[in-house]
C-alpha cells in the first residue's frame, strides 16, 4: 500500500486529513548509491518510478493556510533500511540527502538502535532537528522501528503497536508526534508508519491502517482543534 493510497484512505476514515498534519509525500531512493534490490531481500518493494529521480518531498505548491497566509511547509518520507546489505556505507549519504532535501519535518521508517547508537539520534545532531522515535513502554528505542525529524519542537510523542497475522502486537508500529508549528493556530499532528510490505498481506495492511485510524480519531476526539 502506497502512501498516497493511505493518505485518501484516511481522508476518506477521518476527514480533513491535513488539518491534523497527516500527509505522506512520497520519496523513493531505489537503487542509490549502487546499493541494487534482489527478490530475496526483505522488505523491499519494486521500483515505482525512475530510478534517476531525485527523492520528492513535499514543494513550495503544497502549502498549508496559517493565520490568514500561505507558508509552505516541506515534509519527506523515506524508508532508510534499516541495517540491511552496506548499511554503513549508506550512513553519510543518508544523511547528506536529508540536508539536500532541507524538510520540515522527516517522517522515517526501518531507523536502526542499538548500543552503539540510535540513527535518529545522528541524523538529528547532523541536521540539526528534534527527533522522536518509537519505543517500549520502559523508553527504550525499537531496534527497528520509525522515528520524526522536526526542524521544530516535537511537545509530546508516543507509540501505537499495530497487529500481527495473529491479531496480536507485531514488530511494526506507529509513531504520533504532536509538533509545535510556529505559524499554526495549533500544533499539528505527524505520522510515521511502516505497514506490512508483503503483497500477499493486504489484509493485514488494511487492519494496520485501520488501528492508526483509530488513533487519529481519538486524538481528534480529544482535541478536534489540533
Amino acid at each position: 500500500m502506497n502512501a498516497e493510497l493511505i493518505c485518501s484512505l484516511l481522508q476518506r476514515e477521518v476527514g480533513r486529513v491535513g488539518r491534523l498534519g497527516i500527509w505522506c509525500p512520497r520519496i523513493h531512493r531505489l537503487r542509490q548509491y549502487g546499493i541494487a534490490r534482489g527478490s530475496g531481500e526483505p522488505d523491499r518493494e519494486p521500483d515505482r518510478e525512475p530510478t534517476a529521480n531525485r527523492p520528492k518531498s513535499c514543494s513550495a505548491d503544497r502549502s498549508r493556510r496559517f493565520r490568514g497566509t500561505i507558508q509552505p511547509m516541506r515534509v519527506a518520507t523515506w524508508n532508510i533500511w534499516w541495517k540491511f546489505g552496506p548499511w554503513e556505507a549508506r550512513q553519510g549519504p543518508i544523511g547528506a540527502e536529508l540536508e539536500s532535501i532541507d524538510a520540515d519535518v522527516c517522517c522515517l521508517q526501518e531507523v536502526w538502535a542499538d548500543d552503539e547508537g540510535d540513527q535518529a539520534v545522528l541524523l538529528g545532531e547532523r541536521l540539526g532537528m528534534h527527533v522522536a522515535r518509537t519505543g517500549d513502554p520502559e523508553g527504550r528505542p525499537h531496534s527497528f522501528g520509525n522515528a520524526v525529524l522536526s526542524r521544530w519542537p516535537v511537545l509530546d510523542h508516543h507509540t501505537v503497536v499495530l497487529p500481527g497475522n495473529d491479531g496480536g502486537p507485531s514488530h511494526r508500529s506507529a509513531l504520533f508526534c504532536r509538533i509545535d508549528v510556529p505559524a499554526a493556530v495549533h500544533p499539528w499532528w505527524v505520522v510515521s508508519t511502516h505497514l506490512e510490505w508483503r503483497y500477499t498481506g493486504s489484509r493485514l495492511r488494511q487492519q494496520q491502517l485501520e488501528a492508526v485510524v483509530a488513533e487519529v480519531s481519538r486524538l481528534q476526539r480529544l482535541a478536534p482543534d489540533t
